[in-house]
């Protein structure tokens, strides 16, 4: 992302060492960045869907509550880091969720 290489090659503190901390933030959104990088498409919902919808109302509720949550942080941390395809990559993955 662009983000990276301004930071790294530019007049930053962290262009020296080459290593820059974002302790804001949290490793498992940028888990999902492998994936939307090389696929071009966010992984979504680690739960069968005919599981999912023939559960408890509740758990559903809260599954698709994480499941949100962690696309939205995903999302703002590329907007932080200006990386447009997995800005667009992550709109793809609600609205796959939102298909349930």
């Amino acid at each position: 992302a662009e983000f990276f290489r301004r930071a790294l090659n530019g007049n930053w503190k962290e262009a020296e060492p080459r290593i820059l901390e974002l302790p804001e933030d949290e490793p498992d959104v940028f888990a999902h960045y492998p994936h939307g990088i090389y696929i071009g498409k966010l992984a979504t919902m680690q739960q069968d869907d005919g599981e999912l919808l023939t559960g408890p109302w509740e758990e559903t509720l809260h599954i698709l509550n994480a499941e949100y949550n962690a696309l939205f942080r995903v999302y703002i941390l590329a907007e932080k880091l200006q990386d447009l395809s997995i800005k667009n990559a992550t709109l793809g993955a609600v609205f796959d969720v939102t298909k349930l």
